[in-house]
């Protein structure tokens, strides 16, 4: 990027009025994370030559990695008016309405963006996330076929693949295709900084003086699944062996919550804006011996500044849960449940296996509001199955499934969150298809976690995902007393229930089939006491087992740190 840098500004000056200069020079900036100066070279190139949908294009592209979506919006909507035909017109304006979460229109712009051109690979993970998100399985299928099979033929010719590696999460993909994904998407970040290679090598770090420096980069620093779980390990912390750091990208927004970290942590730095090198230069000044992604392969990740090797341990934990695929992640801080030692060759990292658990948990505030099932629009004597999670976890196969315990079990309801008007559309269409009343399913209104909690106590059972477990929301689900069904499958974020209750000491609601999710589900259904005896085992085993105890955790993971810093020093 060094060299492309010097060569479009040589360019610059040799024809001051080539806009083709001007839009490079901003790719180069984009690329280097310093989008202010990129907006500046896209607004010159586009001052240039009016008709440059390129410029434009990546001017939207710049103003979106900025959060400043609304412009962005209005930028792709005036190119798609002069430039119908182009396909990655369309894509980009999809992603960024389903970053928006207007899923709908997303699903409508990617339609389009096939139509104008079917070999564009990029769309099909979006637009399989998008038919997620409505529940519109009609053809979801054969979208999801076609993201692996672009998937396999991209990875046979060593292309980096055109899904993300969290994409593939929700996907029946095998793991050596996800490992495979993890570390080439990986491998691209390094690519972006390897002009700093030579730096790198010759890094000397500093030693800790009385205390070991931990820094954790994340984007989700605010009202977050991420930062609810890991804020009770932040506030359980050994304040005299160790200092935690954070290091913020607040591109999604921030909130009281972020307020709360900044007062919590003993540094806070947001290094949104800063270019890759210049973040990992804070991180280096601040002498930071050990560095934690809590992020993953999810939105808003920074792999570039941890490729630049800003500490001289990394580690990934919490945000994402498998293999990063990345050579410059030494360690995945998980546990025996989440990713086996059996499974250690599709895991790129070292394996450090916490005893108990990995799973950082929140001991949430419970309204004393109280709640009656009239007031949610449940049956005063129905047994209430529920599944609280997002609708785009929901699976077909396993959706086929709860139908059928609904239909065998007399005077049952479903009870979901409210999702979008077009996922609850689509998934009361699903349950007829499948024989089963639209009176059945109960949709419930968003309220503040604290009262969400109270209500949740109204429900008789809860039945986990398929290939998407839930985290923060089966805690939740497990706090209020309400028993869960999981299913163990063959990936980390597929046994995430299973760690879960692992972790709670109630081993006996994991199953590792789907017909003995169903045959467990329907015992616990028709055989009250048993279903009450359950009932009470949670609600004792959430003061005395392992999940709840963030001191615990924050323990064992600490000694994690010290052991990683012993072999490494």
């Amino acid at each position: 990027y060094n060299d492309a840098l010097l060569s479009f500004k040589k360019a610059m000056k040799l024809n001051p009025k080539d806009p083709r200069a001007y839009n490079g020079l901003g790719l180069v900036y984009q690329s280097l994370n310093k989008e202010e100066l990129a907006i500046k070279s896209y607004k010159k190139a586009y001052d240039l030559e009016p008709d440059y949908p390129e410029a434009l294009n990546n001017l939207a592209v710049s103003l979106q990695n900025l959060g400043k979506y609304y412009e962005s919006i209005s930028i792709y909507k005036k190119l798609i008016d002069k430039h119908p035909d182009k396909s990655q017109i369309y894509f980009n304006l999809g992603t960024l309405l389903q970053l928006y979460g207007r899923h709908d229109e997303s699903v409508i712009a990617f339609r389009k963006a096939l139509e104008k051109d079917p070999n564009n690979n990029l769309v099909y993970p979006f637009f399989a996330h998008a038919l997620m998100q409505q529940c519109n399985w009609e053809n979801l299928e054969a979208i999801v076929s076609k993201v692996i099979e672009n998937t396999n033929n991209e990875l046979e010719k060593e292309q980096v693949p055109s899904v993300s590696p969290f994409g593939l999460q929700c996907m029946p993909a095998n793991k050596l295709i996800k490992k495979r994904t993890a570390e080439f998407t990986s491998e691209r970040a390094q690519r972006f900084v390897s002009s700093n290679q030579e730096l790198i090598k010759n890094r000397t770090y500093m030693k800790p003086n009385e205390k070991l420096k931990i820094g954790f980069v994340s984007p989700d620093f605010r009202r977050h699944s991420v930062a609810i779980a890991f804020n009770g390990v932040l506030k359980s912390r050994d304040k005299s062996k160790f200092e935690y750091h954070a290091y913020s990208i607040s591109t999604y927004g921030k909130d009281n919550i972020t307020n709360d970290f900044i007062k919590e942590f003993d540094g806070f730095t947001d290094i949104t804006h800063l270019s890759h090198e210049d973040a990992a230069n804070k991180i280096i000044n601040d002498g930071i011996n050990i560095l934690i992604d809590l992020a993953g392969h999810t939105r808003g990740c920074r792999y570039e500044v941890f490729a630049l090797r800003p500490a001289p341990i990394q580690a990934h934990w919490l945000g994402f849960s498998s293999t990063t695929g990345a050579k410059f992640i030494d360690y995945l801080i998980t546990d025996k449940v989440q990713n086996p030692l059996e499974e250690e060759n599709y895991i790129t990292e070292k394996i450090v296996h916490l005893p108990d658990t990995f799973m950082a948990t929140s001991i949430p505030n419970v309204s004393e509001k109280k709640f009656d099932r009239k007031s949610q629009g449940l049956p005063e004597n129905a047994f209430v199955i529920t599944n609280f999670n997002s609708h785009y976890k929901f699976y077909p196969s396993m959706y086929s499934i709860w139908m059928r315990i609904l239909k065998l079990i007399p005077n049952s309801v479903f009870w979901f969150l409210e999702g979008s008007i077009s996922s609850r559309k689509n998934l009361i269409n699903e349950a007829e298809k499948r024989g089963v009343n639209k009176e059945k399913l109960i949709f419930a209104k968003s309220l503040p976690h604290d009262e969400h909690l109270s209500r949740l106590q109204l429900a008789d059972l809860s039945l986990d995902n398929q290939y998407h477990g839930g985290g923060v929301t089966s805690t939740d689900t497990l706090w209020a007393g309400v028993p869960l069904i999981t299913l163990s499958g063959d990936s980390p974020p597929s046994r995430n229930g299973a760690t879960i209750l692992t972790a709670l000491e109630i081993p006996e609601l994991i199953t590792y089939t789907l017909r003995e999710y169903e045959e467990k589900a329907l015992y616990y259904a028709t055989n009250p006491s048993d279903l009450e005896k359950l009932k009470q085992k949670i609600l004792s085993k959430k003061h005395t087992a392992p999940l709840f105890n963030n001191g615990t955790l924050a323990k064992n993971i600490e000694k994690s740190f010290i052991e990683m810093w012993n072999l490494y020093s």
